[in-house]
């Protein structure tokens, strides 16, 4: 099977004015020119918010996808929240959508945040764990894979084990390459113990620039940061599914302190050890990452048509770049 290779609509956070750019000025792009700047990219997978789809009425839903398909595309879905009461509606319509991978999260940098202690985490694993067994036999009946995605919480290990424990053939995990930076993880062991339980993928590069404090992370294209993107590819192209899909995310610019170094961090992460900070330390200083390009204050400046144009050129740039580490 030939790979197939996408973007997370998150790629496009400026053009669908997402999160704190909602009150932005200019157009926003619609969900058809979304739909349209992916295929023009080459790409052949779209990775769409469930909120963009769960309210849609059947007719709406049959339309949509019938516009994918046109368009060359196979929909992936990114569900949000497994806790939301109604994830298991997300489930139905992606299956209504013929989508056969979609991700979901427990949360976002929970640790030490809204967690402070292991003890509390422990039991926050054991919730999530008996969560993802109340989904996996809706999942296993509308034939949908759900991948947890580890989303600066669980640790490679943690989700493995979790994963591992609810035994179904519908649950996996959403293989994003960067974040475990954010646990203290090597990225490319990371992708070696994950690799057989993936079911969808974000491909992406983070800039780590080392502060007093711990880590300071920004999101970059592909093959500039501190991950090793081509090393990760390589190995995922061979030891991966052969239907998951290589798929993008690139928030230009998206910024993230973590503070590993302070005593609170480490306390509610129980679990890390010298080994873990060696190796993530060894994998992002083996790599010397580029300067920004452009800069923020570049980026601010830019008209909102040109900014646009702007994020599909990098997509296209970008899915080019996986491509083209990908070849066997």
């Amino acid at each position: 099977m030939t790979r197939r290779f996408g973007t997370a609509s998150y790629s496009f956070q400026y053009s669908l004015a997402l999160w704190d750019l909602g009150d932005r000025p200019g157009r926003r792009m619609t969900l058809d020119e979304l739909l349209e700047s992916t295929a023009e990219s080459g790409a052949q997978v779209i990775q769409l918010r469930s909120s963009a789809v769960d309210a849609l009425d059947t007719r709406g839903a049959s339309a949509l996808a019938s516009r994918v398909a046109r368009l060359g595309l196979d929909l992936e879905l990114l569900g949000g929240d497994a806790r939301r009461r109604d994830f298991p509606h997300s489930i139905e319509r992606a299956a209504e959508l013929g989508v056969k991978a979609m991700g979901c999260t427990f949360g976002f940098k929970t640790r030490p945040g809204a967690i402070a202690s292991y003890a509390e985490w422990i039991q926050y694993i054991e919730n999530a764990e008996i969560r993802l067994r109340e989904l996996a036999p809706i999942a296993e009946r509308h034939g949908v894979k759900v991948g947890v995605e580890p989303h600066f919480d669980f640790t490679v290990d943690e989700i493995a084990g979790i994963v591992e424990r609810v035994d179904s053939p519908c649950i996996g995990v959403l293989l994003d390459i960067g974040n475990p930076v954010a646990t203290l993880d090597d990225p490319l062991e990371a992708a070696r113990r994950l690799a057989p339980y993936a079911v969808a993928t974000h491909i992406k590069d983070f800039r780590v620039d080392e502060t007093p404090q711990g880590f300071d992370l920004t999101m970059v294209p592909l093959g500039t940061g501190s991950i090793r993107v081509g090393d990760i590819l390589e190995f995922l192209n061979v030891h991966a599914p052969p239907e998951m899909s290589f798929c993008l995310e690139l928030i230009n610019g998206w910024h993230c302190s973590l503070p590993w170094l302070a005593p609170e961090y480490l306390m509610a992460f129980g679990d890390r050890t010298a080994a873990h900070v060696a190796a993530v330390l060894r994998h992002i200083r083996s790599v010397t990452a580029l300067p920004l390009k452009p800069s923020q204050d570049e980026l601010a400046q830019m008209t909102p048509e040109s900014r646009m144009q702007f994020e599909r050129d990098r997509v296209r740039e970008n899915i080019e770049w996986m491509q083209q580490h990908t070849r066997t």
